[in-house]
């Protein structure tokens, strides 16, 4: 077994992200490595329980002069805790992808007092004390989570998720005369159905919704008067296939006031539908109004529907902005993503606190 207190390692990062995976001279996962060097009951048990994975993460982590990883593995708000009350006051937390929710979604008391807990008791004295560099995905939480955790803006880097691929070609949706008025919407976070079922109700769309496990009770509700097919938690190739045949793609989300829905803007960037988004502060600065899509208010059943139904209208528009949107997506590519978090890591283990990347 592993000694979580031997001498440094070779490698410099300790990895717990797929993102780990990229630099093999630099970083080792902290999967394999749990794997190799630990009993199979260890093994077992950290993959049930993340507050075991959290506590092993936190002790192997002691050898590595720093850690790559994010809020959003298993076992993160355990490690977290464990940084905040033992870890040793040193800079030497890269965490990439960071999404982290302010406000509680429930009328819960009790659910609210514990998300002021993780992110003030917890969360932030975890971040003053071990905190390198984080990766945000819109510019504006860079002074928010400043604020919010007492850091350093410049500590909060952003780097937009990426909208396709560099070699990718513009491919026009694949949508048949069937499927003029087809209307999909999709996700599995922040998703607004209420909305997107109210501005349905009476059109002549052909509307499909894709929709998570933890959603789909809700969705069959919302769905009583048979006005939507539903799907749940489809293949990845078949959510791309759904998104290629529709007409219009709507991106219908809550205010969260954290980064949602990229993947899902991507998605349809790359499969050439035109996308109706709801303007929340998480999708900020990915589409440009009227532009590369339309953006209508969060909740506003009336605008929704007349963003869609403009577009089922008008096909030389609906074709121009889904255009609009590929171009404008070669100054996101994948590869440029990768190149400047691959950039971002490496200047945070030479360089200390000075992180800056040039956009």
């Amino acid at each position: 077994m592993i000694s979580p207190f031997s001498p440094t390692s070779r490698l410099s990062i300790l990895g717990d992200s797929w993102y780990a995976y990229r630099y093999p001279d630099l970083c080792e996962p902290f999967e394999p490595l749990l794997q190799e060097n630990f009993p199979a009951w260890v093994i077992s048990l950290a993959r049930r329980f993340g507050i075991v994975r959290g506590w092993f993460f936190f002790l192997v982590a002691q050898k590595y002069s720093s850690i790559l990883t994010s809020t959003k593995v298993s076992g993160a708000k355990a490690f977290f805790l464990f940084e905040a009350l033992l870890g040793a006051p040193r800079k030497h937390m890269i965490l990439l992808e960071f999404i982290e929710p302010v406000k509680a979604n429930s009328r819960s008391i009790l659910k609210r007092s514990i998300n002021h807990v993780w992110l003030h008791w917890i969360l932030k004295r975890a971040l003053r004390k071990s905190l390198l560099t984080v990766h945000v995905l819109t510019e504006w939480e860079r002074s928010h989570y400043g604020e919010l955790f007492e850091i350093p803006e410049e500590q909060f880097v952003f780097i937009p998720w990426p909208m396709r691929r560099r070699n990718d070609r513009f491919v026009e949706a694949l949508t048949p005369a069937s499927g003029e008025r087809s209307v999909v919407s999709s996700g599995r976070e922040a998703c607004d159905w209420e909305t997107l079922f109210k501005a349905a109700e009476g059109q002549d769309w052909r509307l499909k919704i894709i929709c998570s496990r933890r959603d789909l009770p809700l969705v069959r509700r919302l769905n009583r008067n048979g006005i939507a097919d539903v799907l749940c938690e489809i293949p990845r190739e078949d959510h791309q296939s759904q998104i290629q045949r529709a007409a219009v793609y709507v991106l219908s989300l809550f205010e969260r006031e954290l980064s949602s829905g990229h993947v899902r803007i991507s998605d349809a960037t790359r499969a050439g539908t035109p996308i109706v988004a709801t303007a929340v502060k998480g999708i900020e600065g990915y589409i440009d109004d009227s532009e590369t899509g339309l953006l209508v208010p969060p909740g506003d059943v009336f605008l929704l529907r007349a963003a869609v139904n403009r577009l089922l209208a008008d096909d030389p528009y609906r074709r121009a902005l889904a255009k609009n949107a590929f171009d404008r997506a070669a100054n996101h590519t994948r590869e440029d993503y990768l190149e400047r978090i691959d950039l971002l890591v490496r200047r945070a283990v030479q360089g200390g606190s000075d992180t800056a990347v040039e956009r």
